[in-house]
């Protein structure tokens, strides 16, 4: 499937699901966009699921943005008055992404990522910023330009069992 606009979710208790890597997102040449969204805007969000399929930034194609919250394979972004509560993504290879591979920011409660895979993203494979008691199991950052798994900020959750290599500045930060 090729992307010209943002897989947008707002709503509790969805689940996007592929087949596998035979699942293939691709951002569309010359669009500036995440390839998915999840973004509430007027009430919290609950247990919203992604998994089983490819996300391909086609950075190739694309130019760089300033803004980080713009070019990642998944954003999931609350707000002080619409915050996400139980995010999961699981089986999820996010690569070639102007930003970050899968970006998990402000106003989220226990997101957790499981069996992820982010390779050749300008950003970091996975960044975690200012979330709370997020998780991360037995996934593989590689060959992103920033770092290979980044949190900033929040509080610190569970990492097992991932694996870093050749991350361009770090393999955990």
């Amino acid at each position: 499937f090729t992307l010209s606009s943002a897989i947008v979710i707002k709503k509790s208790y969805i689940t996007l699901r592929g087949v596998g890597m035979s699942t293939i997102l691709k951002i569309a040449n010359n669009t500036q966009i995440n390839a998915i969204e999840v973004t509430p805007t007027v009430t919290h969000a609950y247990n919203i699921v992604i998994e089983d399929l490819l996300i391909d930034g086609n950075k190739a194609n694309n130019t760089q943005q300033a803004n980080q919250y713009l070019q990642n394979g998944i954003l999931v972004q609350g707000t002080s008055s619409a915050q996400v509560y139980n995010f999961l993504v699981r089986n999820v290879k996010s690569i070639n992404n102007e930003w970050h591979g899968i970006l998990i920011a402000g106003y989220n409660w226990y997101p957790t990522a499981i069996t992820c895979v982010t390779n050749t993203n300008e950003g970091s494979g996975i960044r975690l910023d200012s979330v709370t008691w997020g998780t991360i199991i037995g996934c593989h950052a590689e060959s992103n330009t920033n770092s290979g798994f980044y949190q900033e900020g929040g509080r610190i959750g569970k990492w097992i069992g991932n694996t870093s290599r050749n991350n361009a500045l770090y393999g955990i930060y």
